[in-house]
């Protein structure tokens, strides 16, 4: 009984955690709740506009009373009335109490869900996702590089990350190709937020939020900087 090649119930899922929640009360170190994959103030155009701004908001957005109708109709369309998932994630205390905040979120939403958290360290965890072990993963992708493609191009066939979701769609292969050898920036953004907009309607992957940070500073530091990708910090 494979709950999760239905397309209703991923979307099911992907509409029941409260991502503002979850920043505000979880995490709380100034994380953003996003629907969208390719993250802000990462790649910029010559006239100094995001490619955020440009590709505009996309994926799903928290709504309970949605999501339960659609699991409802995931219910019907699979045949179950009751299923248990587990939910693969770090051992460290933060990951603990942000995968028992979606354990709690998606339980409230989905009706006959239950929600197994299975914390590993990082190496075991790593082994599993890459061994298809698990029903839902809680992950996170740092960018490489100041381009929407260190995010996109992880979704492509023969790319861990997509074979870790099961993901394989060779229109969404296709776009990420053409945006990479097309004429012109503005024409490649098309292509790949194109692409991020099908990718994240297909509900393999559930963006949740943009990483921030929060640290104490004495006033006379200076020459720290924090890129937007890469490594976490410079110190000149």
């Amino acid at each position: 009984l494979d709950v999760l090649a239905n397309e209703n119930a991923r979307a099911a899922i992907a509409m029941s955690v409260d991502k503002q929640a979850m920043c505000d009360t979880i995490i709380n170190n100034g994380s953003k709740p996003v629907s969208y994959y390719v993250s802000k103030e990462l790649a910029f155009n010559e006239a100094g506009k995001d490619y955020r701004e440009v590709a505009g908001e996309m994926g799903y957005e928290h709504n309970d009373e949605e999501a339960t109708k659609l699991w409802e109709k995931a219910k019907e369309e699979v045949g179950f009335d009751t299923v248990t998932l587990d939910l693969l994630t770090f051992d460290g205390e933060s990951s603990k109490r942000e995968a028992e905040f979606m354990q709690a979120e998606l339980q409230g939403a989905l009706p006959g869900l239950k929600v197994e958290i299975k914390t590993q360290p990082f190496k075991q965890k790593l082994e599993l996702e890459s061994k298809g072990d698990f029903h839902l993963s809680y992950a996170g992708w740092n960018p490489d590089y100041p381009d929407p493609l260190t995010f996109l191009e992880t979704m492509q066939e023969g790319i861990q990350y997509a074979k870790n979701t099961n993901y394989n769609n060779a229109e969404y292969n296709k776009l990420v190709e053409e945006g990479k050898t097309a004429e012109s920036q503005e024409e490649s953004w098309a292509k790949y937020s194109e692409a991020e907009k099908m990718m994240l309607k297909e509900g393999y992957l559930v963006p949740l939020f943009q990483q921030g940070s929060s640290f104490l500073e004495k006033p006379y530091v200076s020459g720290r900087l924090t890129p937007s990708f890469g490594v976490p910090a410079i110190y000149n």
